[in-house]
């Protein structure tokens, strides 16, 4: 029993820690300073994207993200955290001009990502535009990376170790110093959307142990940018994708 006890508070206090490691200042201070959050549309680096059709990708993820915006504000709005959640109005490319300073690759394999810095000027200066406390800025982005991947089909378990391209996001809230406040927690492995597959049906077929990498057609990407979400109580009009990064955004800041 005094155990049980022992490790339920020793998870608690992990939990505690990990709540704590996504924000830079104590939730007192956040909420003292933060009382309207400005929410940007999605912002897409699409130097960093690695894809043979890679202008065709962009336009296609400029046109699937941009029904993301207001949802999310909606749904900050009802988390109930901030006096008031507002959208903030412009172009996206014009947006990413202003506002991100650098962009650096860090971690190895497949914790590989970029990590972004915010021009305090464009930070500033859009905050007081939106007459907003502080910004939220979701970038998606592209990364070349160590990863495993598995057959889907085969019984085999078989898996290839090897370099493939994904579409990853993340996720900051910054102050109008360009500061982060707050960031979104990235585990290792974790993709938004894969661009490549291992062709191990084609290995099979040709009785060859070389598996080559694919890229997956436009077409694909599409269907799944589009995959609408399943069930009795989920919003319909937004697809399974963007859902589910609207639910992760908003759940971690409440932590």
């Amino acid at each position: 029993m005094k155990k049980t006890v022992l490790l339920m508070i020793l998870a608690l206090c992990l939990s505690g820690c990990m709540a704590n490691t996504l924000y830079t200042i104590s939730p007192e201070e956040y909420t003292r300073q933060v009382k309207t959050l400005g929410v940007l549309p999605i912002l897409i680096d699409a130097e960093s994207i690695q894809y043979e059709s890679r202008e065709e990708l962009f336009s296609l993820l400029e046109i699937s993200t941009a029904a993301v915006q207001q949802p999310l504000v909606e749904k900050l709005r009802r988390a109930g955290r901030h006096f008031d959640v507002r959208p903030v109005v412009g172009d996206p490319q014009v947006l990413r001009s202003r506002l991100l300073a650098d962009a650096t690759v860090v971690g190895e394999a497949a914790a590989t990502r970029i990590k972004y810095t915010f021009d305090s000027q464009g930070s500033s200066q859009l905050a007081d535009e939106a007459v907003v406390d502080a910004l939220l800025v979701v970038v998606v982005h592209g990364v070349k990376r160590q990863e495993k991947r598995w057959s889907s089909f085969s019984l085999r378990m078989d898996y290839l170790w090897a370099d493939y391209s994904s579409l990853l996001y993340t996720a900051a809230i910054i102050h109008p110093t360009g500061r982060v406040l707050w960031q979104l927690d990235q585990p290792p492995g974790e993709v938004m959307l894969m661009l490549d597959y291992p062709d191990f049906t084609e290995a099979y077929w040709n009785r060859t142990e070389t598996v080559r990498i694919k890229p997956i057609t436009l077409t694909g990407l599409q269907r799944t940018l589009q995959e609408p979400e399943l069930g009795l109580m989920v919003d319909k009009e937004i697809p399974k994708l963007f859902s589910r990064m609207i639910d992760r955004i908003v759940q971690q800041m409440k932590r």
